[in-house]
């Protein structure tokens, strides 16, 4: 069933809301720095200019983009309970990640954290899924004989504190 967009406007005008943020990060597509937000940003972008042609929205097309304004503002929500030193913090961190990588890695690439850093450094919105790369950094390290004890706790108080637990 295809619902008129003048009775989607809400939504829509969250979405455009959305995609001008300027938190959100600045990858595209299946970039290594995209995320979520990203990826959303590109599908109402085509999901809306197709309703503005036709006029309405799908059902499916209406229940996706409520979907994706949920999640950013879940991510906002989040976002907005750090304290003003946590953002330096998880910095400080994924920098020593980083180092700790480059020194005892034996060639492991670190790009993903790095990335990662550089959207908490540039004021992007950041929440769990930006230490995924993190968790598989320190995975690598414990695979070639790296004590990363100490950093993996203080990986998972990261990441509860960033997904809303």
């Amino acid at each position: 069933m295809n619902i008129p967009l003048k009775d989607c406007q809400d939504i829509i005008d969250q979405i455009q809301s959305m995609r001008e943020d300027k938190r959100i990060d600045k990858g595209r597509g299946n970039n290594v720095k995209s995320t979520s937000l990203t990826r959303y940003r590109e599908a109402s972008t085509s999901i809306v200019s197709q309703a503005e042609k036709h006029g309405y929205l799908s059902e499916k097309q209406a229940a996706y983009l409520k979907g994706i304004v949920m999640d950013y503002q879940h991510i906002q929500r989040i976002n907005a309970r750090y304290e003003p030193e946590f953002r330096e913090e998880v910095l400080s961190f994924l920098e020593n990640i980083i180092q700790y990588a480059e020194t005892r890695g034996n060639g492991l690439s670190s790009n993903q954290v790095r990335d990662r850093a550089e959207q908490i450094r540039d004021d992007e919105y950041f929440w769990g899924a930006h230490f995924d790369s993190t968790q598989r950094l320190l995975t690598a390290l414990r695979r070639k004989g790296v004590k990363t004890g100490t950093l993996e706790k203080r990986l998972v108080q990261f990441k509860r504190k960033t997904t809303g637990v």
